[in-house]
């Protein structure tokens, strides 16, 4: 014959916290805090760590330091930092990925005067080329007095040409960087 034991681990820095701040339930604790309950519980029960927005939520509104709350999480990320003094990052540029932000415009510019004025319109309005406020498709279509679809279909028959666009454009050169 077996016998099953249920063992159930509790936070009880978290609970008491909880009961301190004068949550009684899990379930109001989270009408406050926007956490699901049974995220929650799962926290209680330290059956889940927290996430970072999830743990700062949680001690401000606890009115307790992370590291009282979740003391088990603390250890296990001071264990994983320990014997790292000073951790340094390097960014490598690489040259290949310099482009001259003029010869981008440039090009978009020639490729764009390649296109029927109807197309070259819709793609400056989407994109926002002009004026640097990118337009809805609804927008374009009241301008040019047709539907959101008409304009839809516009712009990927416009996106289209300049995907295959001739290569006098410079644009296939740009993309090739």
């Amino acid at each position: 014959m077996k016998i099953r034991i249920k063992a159930i681990l509790y936070n009880e820095n978290l609970r008491k916290a909880r009961l301190d701040a004068g949550y009684s339930t899990i379930a109001l604790l989270s009408k406050v805090s926007g956490l699901h309950p049974s995220y929650l519980s799962g926290l209680e029960t330290m059956r889940n760590y927290p996430g970072i927005k999830a743990l700062q939520k949680l001690s401000a509104l606890l009115e307790k330091d992370p590291e009282y709350l979740f003391p088990e999480l603390s250890k296990k990320i001071s264990q994983k930092l320990k014997g790292i003094k000073e951790l340094s990052f390097t960014r490598e540029i690489d040259e290949r990925f310099i482009v001259d932000k003029e010869a981008v415009k440039e090009g978009v510019k020639l490729a764009l005067d390649d296109l029927p004025k109807k197309e070259k319109f819709v793609i400056e309005a989407r994109f926002g080329i002009i004026d640097g406020k990118e337009r809805t498709l609804e927008e374009i279509g009241n301008k040019l007095g047709t539907t959101r679809e008409m304009v839809r279909q516009t712009e990927l028959r416009a996106l289209r040409k300049l995907k295959h666009a001739s290569p006098q454009n410079g644009l296939k050169e740009l993309a090739n960087v």
